[in-house]
């Protein structure tokens, strides 16, 4: 294996999946032990369940077996402690300068937090944001009842490894009826090759409080394989506001096996947007757990492909009461020779009853050798609901690139635009104001060099 771009200084015995690696991640991070116990069932999970493989409905489609999960090393020092964000690599400021104003911020360097701030009017209201270690011992009351909770060891394959070795990450809490008014962002950095990072986000919004949360993913591309398996867990309380944003920006040389889950209480309003456009070969499960009445959500997302990239995602609308509704939109854009596959799943238990659910999947092909799998599933135990889907996939309409094109445009700038407006609808729907710009700048990104084929 070549060396990492960092001077690499693991812990002992944390090359190989063992006991003995998680234990001493755990004896690192100087945990209580409920958090230990909460390690060792997902220890126990991963050893009892089977890797998944291509004979698996939720795997044929994705391949990860290039992935050499043995060779890489478990925990990377994040190689700083910063006082002030300015003290943070050069390379990560493009990330977080975004010309938004942030109520807090938390940045993760490989397997360390390595900067936490949060605006000091939100810490007398209550408000935390703290490393996952230094908040399970800090505030057990707020951290134990959902940590490992909402995402859990019985979720898969990945989540138990994740729930073993899972390291840095980040909590934050929001009190009852408290208003966060600016975003707070946490950023996963990773700037080593040939090993494993396991974030972990914890998110709590108390009965009746508003907060927007951004989560980043990015790195440079190295030379070298990595891998993310990271998790998130939102519990939105009753009548409380959620604007929960993922930015995955990984570099070509990362794998990514990760699960979200967003559970939502009564009368509980969630809007979500998801971006990926990085990694090698990413596989994600985004869960929406609805388990109150009452809940209004709104989803959107988009995924853009390139050179050889693999993306699968995976969402659930999971409608476990009544009087709810839920809209999802994933739009897609693939070029050259990458692939996509998106599943989408309408889930209404019993007693559902009155349920509204929507999805939509719209992908655009920008090469003849480009190839999108949409699989759109319904699971209806009620029959007072309304749920819908639709799925569309093709390429640049020719009668529009023509009434562009008499706008005074070559073929080649008016197809840029359509693709650009293509994504516009999901954009907007991020209400952070520097991280819009930075994504129409991410899709003028992907399209640089691209020409229509014949």
């Amino acid at each position: 294996m070549s060396q990492s771009s960092v001077e690499q200084k693991p812990l002992t015995a944390l090359q190989g999946i063992t006991a003995a690696a998680w234990q001493e991640v755990s004896r690192a991070c100087g945990e209580p032990d409920w958090v230990r116990n909460l390690r060792q069932e997902a220890w126990e999970a991963y050893e009892e369940s089977p890797m998944p493989t291509l004979r698996d409905e939720d795997w044929r489609r994705t391949d990860y077996r290039e992935l050499e999960l043995d060779e890489l090393l478990l925990y990377m020092p994040a190689g700083i402690e910063a006082k002030a964000a300015a003290d943070l690599p050069e390379a990560i400021h493009p990330h977080i300068d975004t010309g938004d104003a942030w109520g807090g911020l938390a940045v993760q360097i490989n397997s360390e937090v390595a900067f936490t701030t949060l605006d000091a009017s939100l810490q007398e209201q209550g408000v935390v944001l703290a490393p996952l270690a230094e908040a399970a011992r800090t505030h057990p009351e707020l951290v134990q009842p959902h940590l490992g909770r909402v995402v859990t060891p019985a979720d898969g394959k990945f989540p138990a490894l994740h729930g073993a070795f899972f390291s840095g990450g980040i909590f934050c809490y929001v009190p009852p009826d408290t208003e966060v008014a600016l975003p707070i962002q946490f950023v996963a950095w990773m700037n080593a090759e040939n090993i494993a990072v396991f974030p972990h986000v914890l998110l709590v919004a108390d009965r009746g409080s508003q907060v927007t949360f951004v989560e980043r993913y990015a790195s440079p591309s190295l030379a070298e394989q990595s891998f993310s398996c990271p998790a998130t867990e939102v519990v939105v309380k009753d009548g409380a506001h959620v604007r929960h944003v993922t930015l995955q920006d990984w570099g070509r040389h990362v794998f990514e096996l990760g699960f979200q889950r967003l559970r939502v209480d009564n009368d509980g309003n969630l809007h979500t947007i998801l971006a990926a456009t990085g990694g090698r070969l990413v596989k994600n499960y985004v869960d929406n757990s609805f388990a109150g009445s009452g809940v209004e959500s709104f989803h959107r997302g988009f995924f853009f492909t390139d050179g050889t990239q693999h993306m699968d995602y995976k969402t659930m609308q999971d409608h476990r009461a009544p009087y709810s509704t839920s809209d999802l939109l994933i739009k897609g854009a693939l070029r050259d020779r990458s692939r996509a596959v998106f599943t989408g799943v309408i889930g209404v238990r019993k007693g559902s009853k009155r349920t509204d659910a929507y999805q939509e999947n719209r992908n655009l092909l920008l090469s003849k050798r480009a190839r999108s799998d949409s699989i759109p599933i319904l699971e209806i135990d009620n029959d007072d609901v309304r749920c819908t889907h639709g799925s569309a996939t093709g390429q640049v309409d020719p009668e529009e690139l023509f009434y562009v094109m008499t706008r005074g445009l070559d073929r080649d700038e008016a197809a840029r635009m359509l693709v650009e407006g293509f994504f516009t609808e999901v954009i907007e729907h991020t209400s952070v104001a520097g991280v819009q710009a930075q994504l129409a700048g991410k899709i003028q990104e992907k399209m640089t060099g691209w020409q229509v084929e014949d």
